[in-house]
């Protein structure tokens, strides 16, 4: 896992290390570091976090048949708890996309969590949890429901959520049916 981190003020973690990569170790992960990076607008305006150690196509550098990257934009102090506590999915917001109350949202590429648009419609998104995934972790014994596919379905799921519409049956239903769903985050209040 990886932050990414603009607003190096606040941030908790070498907040005097700008615009280069360093590492973290917590007592939940023994043998295990994060790798972090605090960004100004320098480090912005010169994409430095795209190089690290010394290989310039970071995050692709991560991808290999082996794993997956996902990314999960967030505020400085939910990356603080998220990197120290492990994922809380009851921190979920109500009436979003995919859930009410009880998501973790990730996306397949920076941008998915740090546009304009995203940051315009919550909180400012200050940091970039990048998590590098084995694949067969990720896949075996899980079942997920792909609405990438089936815009009907993905428009009566994500109506149902962020209209408050998503009952208690309907809930229990997509749970026992799937342990994750895929599919486009509106960001917006739009459908």
């Amino acid at each position: 896992m990886e932050v990414y981190s603009p607003s190096v003020a606040v941030f908790a973690y070498q907040n005097k290390t700008i615009n280069e990569w360093f590492t973290h170790s917590t007592d939940d992960m023994p043998g295990q570091v994060v790798k972090m990076i605090n960004v100004d607008k320098n480090g912005m305006e010169s994409n430095c976090f795209t190089t690290q150690n010394g290989v310039r196509n970071f995050p692709e550098s991560l991808l290999n048949n082996g794993y997956e990257i996902f990314f999960h934009g967030t505020r400085q102090g939910s990356a603080q708890n998220i990197i120290e506590d492990g994922i809380d999915l009851k921190k979920g917001k109500p009436q979003k996309d995919f859930s009410d109350g009880d998501g973790f949202y990730l996306g397949n590429t920076f941008a998915d969590v740090w546009t304009a648009r995203w940051a315009s419609n919550r909180p400012p998104c200050s940091a970039v949890l990048v998590f590098r995934v084995r694949r067969a972790e990720l896949r075996e014994g899980r079942n997920g429901l792909n609405l990438w596919r089936n815009i009907d379905q993905w428009k009566e799921l994500v109506s149902k959520f962020r209209n408050g519409r998503a009952n208690e049956r309907y809930v229990c239903g997509l749970n026992e049916n799937y342990d994750l769903l895929k599919g486009l985050c509106v960001g917006g209040p739009e459908l």
